[in-house]
């Protein structure tokens, strides 16, 4: 769904599957809404737990590494499919209960 991998790393035929999933759409949505406009401080640890150097970075550029795009038209594209996937597995759910479930007496 493109939450774990950048989606320009994915070959082009996969990018379709990204639409069919709530993880990637809410995920955006949450980063975009948490860090957009906020200066993130990177601030490693090596395995000893000791921290090795600070870099501050703004969150947008932050954003921008990870693949996403905090943008306000694509947060009202991502708001939108996360709505239409609501509606559509609701109103699969609901067919299902119709035609699937049969009430037996």
């Amino acid at each position: 769904g493109g939450v774990y991998i950048r989606m320009d790393s994915m070959p082009e035929s996969l990018h379709w599957m990204r639409y069919m999933s709530f993880f990637s759409s809410a995920f955006e949505l949450l980063m975009v809404n948490e860090i957009n406009g906020r200066t993130v401080l990177f601030n490693p640890v090596d395995a000893n737990g000791n921290h090795m150097y600070s870099v501050p970075q703004t969150g947008t550029v932050f954003l921008r590494n990870m693949g996403l795009v905090p943008t306000a038209a694509q947060w009202k594209m991502d708001a939108l499919l996360l709505l239409g996937l609501t509606v559509m597995y609701v109103v699969l759910a609901g067919l299902c209960l119709h035609f699937v479930n049969r009430e037996r007496r």
